[in-house]
């Protein structure tokens, strides 16, 4: 697929939490279970929903928009998600730049006549007809599946934001490490309920209602 779904634990969370996003995300890195803690949002990968934006190369007329799929992600989603940076580099915390930047993939840097070469060019996103943002790209990762494989891989475009907590765990201990994370949810966030399912899982769930759809077909057939 490009990235590693598998052990990623996908939290709701609410926007009137983020203040404390900080201090739980400290906490959580100290279990040693626990490899990464990051956001996701927008075209999240094992969900159905896709959002895209109009973009346009910088300086180029907005009526010349191409559709591409936005992800909306944290610092450390790379570690969470495991994908290969081509050039570049991810979201840095204090750095100016990367808070309006953006990540592209292949498929995005193709699509723009870009080739590999991006780190430093500057993107549009349009709205309604006009320019409603400008941002430098600061990366380009590989092409990977965040939608399900019979999905051809779009242009994308990564920047930061998210409402989906992701917590990268280990493989032992997955119900130990599960409970410490509700423990210290209910610290932090008491009265905020706790849910949670994994990538994987979301992916199996998309494969499966594929597959009683392409039953039921048959079955009228």
């Amino acid at each position: 697929m490009g990235f590693n779904k598998d052990q990623i634990m996908m939290v709701d969370f609410g926007f009137n939490l983020l203040n404390k996003y900080g201090s739980f995300k400290t906490e959580l890195l100290k279990n040693h279970e626990i490899k990464a803690v990051s956001f996701l949002g927008g075209s999240v990968p094992g969900k159905e929903e896709v959002i895209e934006n109009g973009f346009v190369a910088g300086g180029m007329p907005p009526e010349q928009q191409q559709w591409f799929s936005v992800m909306f992600t944290a610092h450390d989603f790379e570690k969470v998600l495991d994908i290969e940076f081509l050039q570049g580099h991810t979201f840095q915390v204090g750095n100016s730049i990367d808070s309006t930047g953006y990540i592209l993939n292949e498929s995005a840097a193709k699509a723009l006549g870009w080739g590999t070469d991006v780190v430093g060019k500057k993107l549009d996103q349009i709205g309604n007809g006009n320019i409603q943002g400008t941002g430098t790209v600061i990366g380009l990762v590989k092409d990977f599946h965040y939608q399900p494989l019979y999905v051809a891989i779009k242009p994308l475009v990564i920047r930061l934001g998210g409402n989906v907590l992701c917590i990268k765990v280990q493989s032992e201990n997955l119900p130990q490490t599960i409970a410490s994370v509700q423990d210290e949810w209910t610290k932090q966030f008491q009265g905020n309920p706790f849910r949670y399912s994994f990538m994987d899982e979301n992916f199996d769930n998309i494969y499966r209602k594929e597959d009683k759809f392409s039953e039921t077909i048959q079955y009228f057939s």
